[in-house]
């Protein structure tokens, strides 16, 4: 078993205590890897994830100072780069938007 992968993919997004809880811990992650995790490899995750190709430039990039939402970051992200756009809406509503 990958139990970091599921570390990071099981994020608890109302813990207010973590000043970054909006950003789930695995999402930048799937939006750069390679590697499909909705497979008989990964039979626990359910995402079909078949984005890849983000650099971190490009998703820091979309982390301005006026991004303070998960939906705020999906907005700015998908206007400043096109790149599998269903695909990027999968991976974000797998995260909860």
């Amino acid at each position: 078993m990958h139990t970091n992968i599921y570390v990071l993919k099981s994020d608890n997004l109302n813990l207010t205590t973590n000043p970054f809880r909006w950003i789930p811990k695995g999402l930048m992650y799937d939006l750069m890897d390679a590697r499909n995790d909705n497979s008989v490899a990964f039979p626990r995750v359910l995402l079909n994830d078949i984005v890849s190709g983000y650099t971190v430039a490009q998703l820091f990039n979309a982390l301005q100072s006026d991004v303070n939402t998960l939906q705020q970051y999906h907005t700015r992200l998908s206007n400043q780069y096109t790149n599998n756009p269903a695909g990027v809406n999968i991976i974000f509503s797998f995260y909860g938007y």
